[in-house]
């Protein structure tokens, strides 16, 4: 309920008025999703499969560069 917006009635992170508050939860997620690309990209190189390590690694990398604040 923290990114539920009571003015507006909007609930989602681009209703939130606080900007801090909203970055905050953006790197939250962004870095849980770096860890989960960067399990799955380990787990494939340990197993083999090669087609979901390079699809995995590219995100990653694509991740790697990118600005996590341009949401909007």
């Amino acid at each position: 309920m923290e990114l539920c917006n009571p003015t507006t009635g909007r609930f989602m992170v681009d209703g939130y008025s606080d900007i801090s508050k909203r970055e905050e939860y953006v790197e939250a997620v962004m870095l849980k999703l770096h860890e989960v690309v960067t399990a799955i990209e380990i787990t494939a190189a340990v197993t083999a499969h090669e087609a979901v390590f390079n699809a995995a690694r590219e995100a990653r990398r694509t991740m790697d560069k990118s600005d996590p604040w341009k949401f909007q």
